[in-house]
């Protein structure tokens, strides 16, 4: 197992809310969550849950406009979770599209931390929301 780079939470918060800023007019909602939600002091990336304006692609332009200006690296591209690194600082970030359906399930879950995931899946199944 690799041992992941660590980042204050200060610099991470930086780099998460001038990058909400700059994303705001192409989504219909944008929230930073993961261990800088919960506050963290040091995190290990930046993740944020994305509800595309519209069809999207006023959110994928943003992207590339952000990545020709040199200020987010490609990592992997995908069609729900969009990986970058921060250019100036190599903080890694993680935008995980969501649906209106999705969206506050998916804050849910990316805010995490992992422990408490497993204690609300365990949870919903004892009151029988999920069926193994």
């Amino acid at each position: 197992m690799t041992d992941k780079a660590i980042f204050p939470a200060r610099i991470a918060r930086a780099v998460a809310d001038k990058l909400a800023a700059e994303l705001a007019s192409t989504t219909a909602q944008i929230e930073i969550a993961g261990s800088l939600r919960r506050k963290k002091p040091f995190v290990h990336d930046i993740d944020m849950v994305v509800l595309p304006s519209g069809d999207g692609n006023a959110f994928k332009v943003a992207l590339e406009t952000l990545m020709q200006r040199g200020s987010l690296t490609p990592i992997r591209d995908g069609d729900k979770i969009k990986v970058f690194m921060a250019a100036k600082t190599g903080i890694p970030i993680d935008f995980y599209i969501a649906s209106r359906e999705t969206f506050s399930t998916l804050l849910l879950i990316r805010t995490g931390s992992k422990e408490h995931n497993i204690k609300l899946a365990m949870r919903a199944r004892e009151l029988g929301c999920i069926r193994d």
